[in-house]
């Protein structure tokens, strides 16, 4: 194993047993207590942190115009679970305001990112299809488009589509439609 290997394994076992340790001792402070401001402040940070971890996705979705790195399906499962953990909040003796929370804005926004791909993406397709075919034809300023002829008039040096050309005495192409 590398040296780099071996960094990088520490560095992330380090890492680990940082927040495994963490997570015991908070929840050793909490649940003798039951403190429902802790509870609450970790129910509206967990929902804070669900809204920040889809900021980087619309970045690209603003950026590119389009949805793109990001699995359709899995958003879309992503936002049913949202919607089941809604329901299932419903059927509860007691609401659950700030999980309520929490799974609606997942359904929010995963539902914004399947929105997004249903509109931007085609929209995104027919862009890129017509840049590449704005591409494959040559334009007027083209030099192989026109060229000039022995009496003065410009012509085109590739024949039409449909058409058959051949050259009369002069060199000018005669079109014959087939």
């Amino acid at each position: 194993m590398g040296k780099s290997r071996l960094v990088a394994c520490l560095i992330a076992g380090s890492v680990m047993l940082a927040i495994g340790i963490l997570e015991v001792g908070l929840v050793y402070a909490i649940r003798p207590k039951m403190n429902q401001r802790a509870i609450d402040f970790f129910g509206v940070f967990a929902s804070v942190m669900l809204a920040a971890g889809l900021l980087p996705q619309y970045w690209e979705i603003l950026v590119r115009k389009e949805v793109v790195g990001i699995s359709i399906p899995f958003i879309t499962i992503d936002l049913l679970g949202g919607v089941f953990s809604v329901l299932s909040l419903l059927f509860r003796s007691k609401f659950d305001i700030i999980a309520g929370i929490a799974y609606s804005i997942i359904i929010v926004m995963d539902g914004l990112i399947v929105i997004a791909a249903i509109i931007l993406n085609p929209r995104a397709r027919k862009r890129r299809r017509l840049q590449a075919v704005r591409e494959s034809v040559p334009t007027d300023e083209s030099p192989h488009l026109v060229a000039q002829s022995s009496v003065g008039t410009t012509v085109p040096t590739t024949p039409q589509i449909g058409t058959i050309t051949s050259h009369d005495q002069q060199g000018i192409p005669e079109s014959k439609e087939d």
